[in-house]
């Protein structure tokens, strides 16, 4: 399977999804995505943005990752 056929096969995520899945309020998630702490989801039309569930688990894994080399150093 290439590249282009997971990347269309990525379930797509609404805001609520993405608050729910981080237990993050819709404006916290703005504020960050504003602040280049979170990705931008994707226009897909005048009122329709989703994000890619992969990019979401992948700024998830980065938080922890960070969390955990900040961990270790303060030890």
């Amino acid at each position: 399977m290439s590249a282009n056929q997971n990347a269309l096969e990525d379930r797509l995520l609404t805001i609520k999804d993405v608050c729910d899945k981080l237990s993050l309020s819709k404006t916290k998630i703005y504020n960050m995505i504003r602040s280049n702490e979170f990705p931008a989801g994707h226009q897909l039309g005048a009122r329709c943005t989703r994000w890619p569930l992969s990019k979401v688990e992948n700024w998830m894994r980065e938080r922890l990752a960070a969390t955990s080399d900040d961990t270790a150093k303060a030890a």
